[in-house]
């Protein structure tokens, strides 16, 4: 008996797993909303997870969406959670943004970074860091409906020269604000940067 009951391939409607990343500025939130708006068409519902102070509400009316804001503490498995209550009842979900659960008061980090001391083993941190992290992705990539995710990436400033030949110190965004390697987890990844310029990488 086969182990593994394989059919007949067929094209589905997939569903987006997007990430938006970039600087603090740079229009993540924004640009969130514009890309659920397009994936939601004209009688979707788009819920967004606001961990930032209420900030998407900024553009409530221009976009149409319900918004639950998340205080403090960043908890990563009621995130994972919430995920999956939500992900039922919306055509397209926000997460803005997941930094906050991995970086926040309460998040990832601060379990590992708790957890090592209370056993003095690092290692132990992450026996227990790493399976709430890996919840909050399956729980994103599992979910059925489209998802949509802002982090925020890590600062460096580079000098370039200006159009009038003067060089000039720029902000510019790195990695991800996340786990290594999390931007792997996403179908499309795009990255923003302080000019409000979008590339898809």
């Amino acid at each position: 008996m086969s182990l593994l009951q394989f059919t007949p391939a067929t094209r589905h409607e997939a569903k987006a797993r997007v990430a938006l990343i970039g600087p603090t500025g740079a229009g993540k939130t924004w640009t969130a909303l514009e890309w659920a708006t397009v994936l939601a068409g004209t009688e979707g519902r788009i819920g967004v997870i606001d961990t930032e102070n209420d900030s998407a509400s900024l553009y409530s009316d221009t976009y149409r969406f319900q918004s639950a804001a998340w205080r403090p503490p960043y908890d990563p498995a009621k995130l994972a959670a919430a995920i999956g209550d939500a992900a039922r009842q919306f055509d397209v979900l926000i997460v803005d943004s997941l930094t906050h659960f991995w970086q926040g008061d309460g998040g990832v980090l601060d379990i590992v970074e708790q957890e090592g001391a209370r056993t003095r083993n690092q290692f132990a941190g992450w026996k227990k860091g790493t399976p709430l992290w890996r919840g909050i992705l399956d729980a994103l990539i599992f979910a059925p409906c489209h998802v949509v995710v802002t982090m925020r990436s890590k600062m460096d400033y580079v000098q370039q020269q200006g159009s009038d030949g003067r060089m000039k110190v720029e902000k510019m965004g790195m990695a991800p604000v996340a786990r290594n390697d999390v931007e792997y987890e996403f179908t499309v990844v795009g990255e923003l940067d302080q000019a409000h310029r979008l590339t898809v990488t």
